[in-house]
């Protein structure tokens, strides 16, 4: 099966009301590629035009973790084939506008939070880079952005890559940690096939935002964590839902 743009997402436990705002913005961006959900239920009144794939949790692996083992098995058991790739978080994304994979160069394309915070002053990312990377390569990652696990975008190939580390790293561990493995596989594989992009370049991230900041915004912006801003959230929601 071929296709131009995939995106891929995984839910579990969850009404389709705490998803109607990703999947309304998705759909009223204009977005004609397809939509792949794993989720393991959905509550509620689910959208016609997204496929959703059920599966079950794996006991001793976190699902947030097991995600990635997933996607890679869905791109290879059915050699699905895409020009372009999206990952994403669901719960706390909107589109604004049609993301345009087609836009985005060969190779992964990776998306920073706000330049303020580091990962060695961000005590989250700190906690996961140790325990993913330990305390020897702790200085080597400390004075680097964050760059969030919850949006990436890549080619077929880049992505199988990228999906293959990930998912042989976070197998069997009951802890998500997906965090600090992602930020170790961007920063130790620096070249011209990895993209990373600043905060508002076609992804916004919003956590570490001050209230009521936004970056300028290029095209194809989606927004990521805009939950954590009270008025922002109420103005999306009263849209969407």
């Amino acid at each position: 099966m071929t296709t131009k743009e995939l995106i891929l997402g995984a839910a579990w436990s969850m009404d389709f009301s705490e998803l109607r705002p990703f999947f309304v913005s998705l759909m009223r961006s204009g977005y004609q590629g397809k939509t792949v959900i794993f989720t393991d239920e959905m509550r509620g009144e689910a959208p016609s035009w997204v496929t959703f794939v059920p599966f079950e949790p794996m006991p001793i692996t976190h699902n947030l973790n097991y995600r990635f083992d997933l996607y890679r098995k869905f791109l290879l058991v059915n050699n699905y084939m895409a020009d372009r790739i999206m990952l994403t978080d669901m719960r706390d994304v909107v589109f604004l506008d049609e993301p345009n994979l087609q836009y985005y160069d060969d190779g992964l394309h990776v998306f920073l939070e706000d330049e303020s915070m580091t990962i060695g002053r961000c005590p989250f990312n700190s906690d996961w880079i140790m325990k993913t990377h330990g305390a020897n390569l702790f200085p080597f990652f400390a004075d680097k952005p964050i760059s969030c696990a919850g949006i990436t975008i890549g080619d077929r190939d880049s992505m199988l890559i990228y999906l293959t580390q990930m998912a042989d790293r976070l197998s069997g561990l009951p802890e998500n940690l997906d965090q600090g493995f992602h930020n170790g596989y961007v920063w130790k594989n620096i070249s011209p096939k990895m993209h990373i992009h600043k905060n508002g370049n076609g992804v916004c991230t919003m956590g570490y935002m001050p209230q009521g900041s936004m970056p300028p915004l290029g095209a194809r912006t989606i927004l990521h964590q805009y939950d954590r801003h009270a008025e922002l959230k109420a103005a999306i929601e009263s849209e969407l839902l």
